[in-house]
């Protein structure tokens, strides 16, 4: 289940980040993350993953942690 979170959430950020036309690299130096991390993160995979990554990254989206939340809820209700 804790996995399944990560890959939403990552597929949460990779969406927002895409709607925003920014690269990884392009967040990734915005946010000063490795972009390696970052596609980890993007692809529910990361390590360590703590909410000061999560607030680095909804700010250097300019979203809010509520709105991502919300954009999770919203998908989970869409799957079968």
């Amino acid at each position: 289940m804790r996995n399944n979170i990560y890959k939403l959430l990552g597929k949460m950020i990779k969406l927002c980040r895409k709607e925003k036309n920014l690269t990884l690299k392009e967040l990734a130096c915005k946010i000063k993350i490795h972009k390696a991390y970052l596609k980890l993160i993007e692809e529910g995979n990361a390590k360590g993953l703590s909410l000061k990554h999560i607030d680095k990254i909804c700010k250097g989206l300019n979203i809010s942690f509520n709105y991502l939340s919300d954009l999770m809820k919203s998908h989970n209700k869409k799957a079968p």
